[in-house]
């Protein structure tokens, strides 16, 4: 009566052992919690690559700077500034969805992103600059920079100040609890521990 026992329990071990290591791989693993909002490990890292292949295409095209930073200290700084960011896009994006209705903000959205041509051309330097593909290129950077346009009008008219004051107040406000074992949040931004 023992055996099957054993066995199953065997069999759930290493069931769970393989389903952690798939995990770990594909870095489905939260990052950072924004006000209860998960932001994967995947999607910074794969922010944080497009953003060092950026930067790199802009070193081929200019030039190295004269205070060029060394590669490791480069990339770290590069996956806080993502981090930061990808925060900031969560804040923003919940503080639209609380004034505007999830239908009309897509509506909206797609709007402000019509006006982009997208041709073999657009697609090519969308994968040659970022690594994307054209729809990984929306979603990650023009539909953030659209929801940002979106909240900046929606406040000028109801806020006193200015979208930054209130952005810097909303940090500060964020719930934010960092996984991503270098990094802390502290008075509204990502530093290193």
């Amino acid at each position: 009566m023992k055996r099957p026992v054993v066995f199953f329990v065997f069999l759930g071990m290493v069931f769970g052992g393989f389903l952690f290591l798939s995990v770990l791989r594909s870095k489905l693993y939260p990052a950072v919690f924004v006000n209860g909002t998960m932001v994967s490990a995947r999607m910074l890292a794969r922010q944080t690559e497009a953003a060092y292949r950026y930067y790199l295409k802009v070193i081929a095209t200019y030039g190295p700077s004269k205070d060029q930073t060394d590669e490791m200290e480069l990339k770290r700084e590069l996956e806080r500034a993502v981090l930061d960011k990808l925060i900031e896009n969560v804040i923003i994006r919940e503080e639209l969805e609380e004034r505007i209705e999830r239908r009309e903000l897509a509506q909206l959205i797609e709007g402000k992103l019509d006006v982009f041509k997208i041709d073999d051309e657009f697609q090519k330097a969308v994968k040659e600059l970022y690594g994307f593909s054209v729809q990984e290129f929306r979603e990650r950077i023009l539909n953030p920079l659209a929801s940002k346009e979106l909240l900046e009008g929606a406040l000028v008219p109801e806020e006193d100040g200015t979208f930054t004051n209130w952005l810097i107040e909303a940090r500060k406000r964020a719930r934010v609890v960092v996984v991503a074992h270098v990094f802390r949040w502290e008075d509204g931004q990502v530093q290193f521990k």
